[in-house]
């Protein structure tokens, strides 16, 4: 009797997520996308999803309407799981939001796929290789337009024509708008109700299937898939399951290294740690000042994790120190409680917009370097030999 064939292996899709999440750590792609292990909801995940959801739900309720605005369904859409961030967000977006009579043919969520060849194909058709998802796109003035939302604390003051924000260019006008000549991309930001804008041309959209070819090849051709830990590490959702976090428990080399290879590695764990260590810091503060102090227990000695109440003093400094010195407190300790420090100088300037006279007032006494701060910082690049530099200049030629 012959032997059934094995089905042919599945092969893999692949999207902007997909080789981000590679960019930022190939130990977490492994443990998401070939593992398949489940991520831990993290809020700055869930926050976005959720408003992600939200604008489609409500766009769409608008678009099938006909309308400009409905508060009333607005608020009737947050479920009572919505996070507490994701209200506040939802809410000061609704208020400021009103449907443009302007925009023809608007599509929310639009959900498109493509071949290894780069053709277009449905989102879940057998052949698709590539997926994207675009929040919204329109005609405007004759100008086709992509609108993505965004849920960052930070808004820049311009963004880059990198490879995500041409994909939504090349992604929109390869299936909705093939004869557009441009493309402009808008980056809403939610929280703000800023945005910043790209016009996006033919010769910026020309080579994004080589550079996704050249990025899919990379990761088809890794074998280690080695964790990369640092900032990336509090977004995972995949941190529990993590190599660099489990060795960051225990092992004597990362507490006490003793070569450049281990302090190497003990300076990746540490700042993994760090990461994580602010997400659920920032989680654990979410949750105290909702529902109070966490109590628990160090060995024998009890300990709350909440807010603490605090009082600062608005002190007059002249008035410290004569009464300081009035009590019999020398000159020199009276002065030394009086802090002055660069950062105080530096945040008095600014506030005062007189930042140009932080040199001279620092010229008034001397710099101490013995002093210093341990943290992770970024190198500064290496400067051109000026030979090099000479050459530059010349065009590099002979």
């Amino acid at each position: 009797m012959a032997k059934k064939k094995a089905p042919p292996e599945k092969r893999p899709t692949y999207s902007f997520t997909k080789l981000n999440t590679f960019d930022n750590c190939p130990g977490a792609y492994k443990l998401i996308y070939q593992d398949k292990r489940p991520r831990v909801e993290l809020d700055i995940r869930n926050i976005g999803i959720q408003a992600h959801e939200l604008q489609a739900k409500y766009l769409a309720h608008l678009f099938h309407r006909g309308i400009a605005t409905d508060w009333e369904f607005a608020w009737k859409l947050l479920g009572p799981d919505a996070h507490p961030e994701t209200k506040a967000i939802w809410m000061d977006a609704v208020m400021r939001f009103t449907l443009p009579d302007t925009w023809e043919k608007p599509q929310v969520e639009s959900r498109m796929g493509f071949t290894d060849k780069w053709e277009p194909c449905g989102f879940f058709d057998p052949e698709v290789y590539f997926r994207m998802v675009v929040d919204l796109h329109f005609i405007q003035d004759g100008l086709a337009v992509v609108k993505d939302w965004k849920t960052s604390r930070m808004v820049p003051k311009e963004i880059e024509k990198d490879l995500q924000t041409r994909l939504y260019g090349w992604g929109v006008m390869r299936t909705f708008y093939p004869q557009a000549e441009e493309i402009l991309l808008v980056l809403h930001y939610l929280r703000y109700g800023a945005e910043r804008k790209l016009l996006l041309d033919p010769e910026d959209l020309a080579h994004v299937p080589s550079y996704l070819e050249e990025k899919i090849m990379h990761i088809e051709q890794e074998k280690y898939f080695n964790p990369t830990p640092g900032s990336f590490c509090g977004m995972c959702g995949v941190a529990p399951y993590c190599d660099a976090m489990t060795q960051a428990l225990i092992p004597r080399m990362v507490i006490t290294p003793a070569t450049l290879e281990e302090a190497i590695e003990s300076a990746k764990v540490l700042l993994a740690i760090e990461s994580v260590g602010r997400e659920i810091k920032r989680t654990l503060k979410a949750y105290s000042e909702e529902c109070g102090p966490i109590p628990i227990m160090e060995g024998d000695h009890p300990y709350c994790y909440g807010p603490v109440p605090w009082a600062d003093w608005d002190l007059n400094p002249e008035k410290v120190a004569a009464e300081a010195m009035s009590l019999g407190i020398t000159r020199e300790a009276a002065w030394r409680m009086l802090i002055v420090s660069k950062s105080s100088i530096e945040k008095v300037l600014k506030k005062e917009k007189k930042r140009e006279f932080l040199d001279h007032l620092l010229a008034t006494g001397t710099e101490d370097i013995t002093r210093y701060m341990v943290k992770f910082y970024k190198p500064k690049a290496p400067e051109a030999p000026a030979e090099a530099e000479g050459e530059a200049a010349n065009g590099g030629g002979a």
